[in-house]
């Protein structure tokens, strides 16, 4: 996950979240909506409302396949998404978790 969300970053690094979930009309308008679809996951087929409601840390990872993020994962993530969510470019929320000590 974090691995793809510095690709994301990388090849977009003055984006920002368009909008208040993971998701809008089946299209990604957020930072992790957009590492999601990279990684391939089902989650456009989910339903929105209910989907834009988890935090990244609550998804069913196990249930894609995919270890569940460990403590320092979580944390990490929390920190960008928390930065993204408002309003930080892309590139700026991952070098602010970066630089957080964890």
């Amino acid at each position: 996950m974090i691995n793809e969300a510095r690709k994301v970053a990388m090849l977009n690094p003055l984006a920002r979240n368009t909008g208040k979930g993971y998701y809008e009309y089946g299209e990604p308008c957020c930072f992790f909506g957009h590492v999601l679809e990279r990684l391939g996951l089902p989650v456009a087929k989910w339903e929105i409302a209910l989907f834009n409601t988890y935090t990244l840390a609550e998804l069913p990872w196990l249930h894609w396949g995919i270890a569940e993020p460990n403590e320092y994962q979580r944390l990490w993530i929390a920190k960008v998404q928390a930065a993204a969510d408002n309003g930080d470019s892309w590139i700026i929320a991952i070098a602010m978790a970066d630089a957080t000590l964890i």
